[in-house]
């Protein structure tokens, strides 16, 4: 998990990641370059190596990778991906301040988390997991 500060740490939107950052697995990587030979048989093997580099610099998980394979799989444009279309993909949520969720009304769909910054934020209950750590008052 990540430390609770990285969660919204220069984020003027107030979004963040489900996903998280974290690594993906060599048994992952496998399994979704299989699949992604499989749909493009034509990418040649330097593009895998090229894919493994960069989702290990860009922190992905493995769910979130064979996430972004399956999305790849489904929604490719024609004829070959590029390794951005896996890079690019990501499952956000907004994160509210206490004005937001005041002002929404929201308060019985939400679930306070620490964001590191001495002050409970609050996301929605059916997005919360164990990615987040809930607020505990101090």
């Amino acid at each position: 998990m990540n430390s609770p500060s990285s969660l919204e740490t220069g984020r003027q939107d107030r979004e963040v990641s489900l996903y998280g950052e974290g690594n993906v697995s060599a048994e992952t990587f496998t399994i979704g370059a299989a699949r992604i030979k499989q749909a493009f048989p034509k990418l040649p093997i330097g593009w895998y190596k090229i894919l493994e580099t960069m989702i290990d610099e860009e922190n992905f998980t493995d769910k979130r990778f064979a996430d972004s394979v399956n999305n790849l799989i489904k929604t490719c444009p024609f004829p070959e991906p590029t390794i951005a279309n896996i890079l690019g993909y990501d499952k956000k949520v907004k994160i509210y301040t206490y004005n937001e969720v005041t002002a929404e009304k929201l308060w019985s769909d939400v679930e306070a988390i620490d964001t590191g910054l001495g002050k409970p934020r609050w996301i929605k209950k059916e997005n919360f997991s164990e990615r987040f750590k809930k607020w505990e008052k101090k």
